[in-house]
């Protein structure tokens, strides 16, 4: 693994392991707690940081497989998509989010790996 993808590596992961942490010593109080900033509770904040990372994990691989493909959303798209998300998955648990950021963080490292120095 060369040297910009190690840093990176290790960035997303402290990252998930930031966002695990919250995850796993929420009551429920604090799972349905809207956040300051998104405004949305920290159930789905949590569910959108684990649906980035497998968004994320896919356009890499999607480059790395081939180079031409480049898929554009706008951010109407990209908000509409959130929305949606956030309304079919309101009542997400913990458990499910906990299983969703491992899964995907291990395929977004994994893909990682697989980057040269740029």
């Amino acid at each position: 693994m060369s040297a910009n993808a190690t840093e990176l590596s290790r960035r997303v992961k402290d990252r998930l392991d930031e966002t695990l942490s919250v995850v796993t010593t929420c009551n429920d109080e604090k799972w349905q707690a809207v956040s300051g900033s998104e405004r949305w509770p920290i159930s789905i904040l949590a569910l959108h940081i684990a649906d980035v990372t497998e968004n994320i994990h896919r356009m890499i691989s999607d480059q790395l497989s081939d180079p031409t493909n480049r898929t554009v959303l706008t951010v109407d798209q990209l908000d509409e998509i959130n929305a949606t998300r956030a309304r079919e998955r309101a009542n997400v648990t913990p458990g499910e989010v906990i299983a969703l950021l491992m899964k995907n963080g291990a395929k977004l490292e994994g893909v990682i790996g697989r980057l040269g120095d740029v």
